[in-house]
């Protein structure tokens, strides 16, 4: 059960109640909470309440803030600000109004980054000079300070800033380029930006086919795939004294591999293009001049490219708010998917979960995102192959038992009808020994009443032969005298 909170101001005072979980106060008509780490993870909430609602046209973009609360747990779900309003009116002649809220991550947008000379520095000082200059623009509800960073580079550790948002910043020099995940954490009034390589833990809540998943997508993409490269390092330096003026389209020449190279500025995957074919694609090292270091990065990037990538997307039941033995699904942890007609089991992370507030039992995940090679896709292969023929496997078996349960059926039919057969003789012999009872029964009661007439026949002449005894006897006794 959820509460939905209003807040006026940055602090988080004087909360007002948008939705009460309970039978009383104000109530929301329809919503949709979309928690993410794809990307900078920013996760929405989307609303709607009518004119009945008495906030309706009270509430303002930006200024305004929006909390869930799980009550039963005692637990927030989501903060953030109003960052859309929209108001509708029905053919019907009904008003209402929809608002979506953003995490405060959006903040990251309220900055912009200015040029920096590339400098060698670790991730952790890299990240920790973005947000200082994100911190001295923005107020102190927007502030980050710096928490966890264990995302490490195998590169070489020249960085440099351009201008861009500080979001942008962040994921395409570091996101994009080194994967992990950006987690939001507050302690007390202070919010922490975590850098994590793995986050979550391994859960043992399933998502498995016949006990709480209701439907399954599994998606291959391989886009992204190249089986030749051509690498190129930094801008070559313009050394002519020109004054020509260029536009924003000019282009520079680049530091390429051609000395080091045989005269190619290119490498291929020999594996991959036998197996795909050719497909060229540009990869830039742009903080890179010598063209041997340009080279081996080229060769390694072709070695840890990924081939593939796997993503599910699944309806399920959340089987946490029925059963205490289950968690609730939880974003960033990884579960067993299990529907074995599409897919071998296999464990992978909840990147996005999607609900309504009002129907928390359903849920909607996207799962994986995994990127796997091109060993994992001929492993791939043969795991669906395999899974084909368990599958057909399966189905001859369910035809076979099938055949069983109907040859099973008809010696149950028979069975029954000699059974049956059976019931209605002893029907009869149980009618016609029901009929030999009653009669007997009737004799018995004739008998008892028979036996009962004599027995008050015999009292009665008792009773007369007493008093006729008396009689004589008094009369004898008259006779003596």
């Amino acid at each position: 059960m959820y509460r939905v909170l209003l807040f006026d101001n940055p602090n988080r005072k004087n909360p007002k109640i948008v939705h009460e979980p309970y039978s009383y106060g104000e109530k929301i008509k329809d919503s949709e909470v979309y928690l993410s780490l794809n990307g900078l993870g920013i996760s929405t909430f989307e609303f709607t309440f009518n004119i009945n609602n008495k906030y309706y046209q009270k509430i303002e973009p930006i200024i305004h803030f929006i909390q869930i609360l799980d009550v039963t747990r005692n637990k927030e779900i989501f903060y953030g600000r109003v960052a859309k309003i929209t108001n509708k009116m029905e053919a019907s002649g009904s008003f209402s109004q929809t608002l979506l809220a953003e995490d405060e991550k959006a903040f990251l947008y309220d900055s912009v980054q200015t040029y920096m000379k590339p400098t060698r520095m670790t991730v952790s000082a890299y990240l920790q000079k973005i947000l200082d200059a994100h911190n001295k623009q923005v107020e102190a509800h927007k502030q980050f300070r710096l928490g966890e960073v264990n995302v490490v580079d195998n590169g070489d550790l020249l960085r440099g800033l351009g201008y861009q948002s500080t979001a942008d910043t962040i994921k395409e020099k570091l996101l994009d380029r080194l994967g992990g995940t950006l987690t939001l954490r507050r302690v007390g009034n202070i919010n922490y930006l975590d850098y994590l390589s793995n986050y979550g833990v391994n859960s043992e809540t399933p998502l498995q086919l016949t006990k709480n998943l209701k439907s399954a997508t599994r998606d291959i993409d391989i886009s992204e795939l190249f089986t030749r490269i051509v690498p190129v390092g930094q801008d070559i330096e313009d050394t002519s004294n020109t004054d020509i003026e260029v536009g924003t389209d000019f282009s520079r020449p680049k530091y390429t591999i051609e000395k080091v190279n045989g005269g190619k500025n290119y490498l291929d995957d020999e594996a991959l293009i036998k197996k795909f074919g050719l497909n060229t694609g540009i990869v830039e090292f742009s903080n890179v001049k010598d063209p041997s270091i340009l080279k081996r990065r080229g060769l390694q990037w072709l070695k840890d490219q990924s081939l593939m990538l796997v993503t599910w997307t699944v309806e399920a039941i959340e089987l946490g708010l029925l059963d205490k033995r289950y968690e609730l699904i939880t974003l960033g942890n990884s579960y067993k998917v299990d529907n074995q007609f599409i897919y071998a089991v296999e464990r992978l992370q909840v990147i996005e979960k999607k609900f309504s507030i009002l129907e928390p039992q359903k849920v909607t995940l996207t799962i994986g995102s995994k990127k796997k090679k091109l060993t994992d896709y001929q492993n791939e292969i043969k795991a669906i192959q395999s899974n084909l023929v368990n599958v057909k496997k399966f189905a001859t078996a369910g035809v076979q038992n099938i055949s069983e349960l109907i040859k099973r059926q008809e010696e149950f039919d028979n069975d029954l009808s000699v059974q049956s057969s059976k019931v209605s003789s002893l029907e009869d012999l149980t009618s016609e020994l029901s009929t030999t009872v009653t009669e007997s029964a009737e004799a018995f009661k004739q008998l008892a009443s028979d036996l009962t007439n004599t027995v008050e026949s015999v009292g009665t002449a008792q009773t007369e032969m007493k008093k006729a005894l008396d009689d004589l006897i008094k009369r004898v006794e008259k006779l003596e005298k």
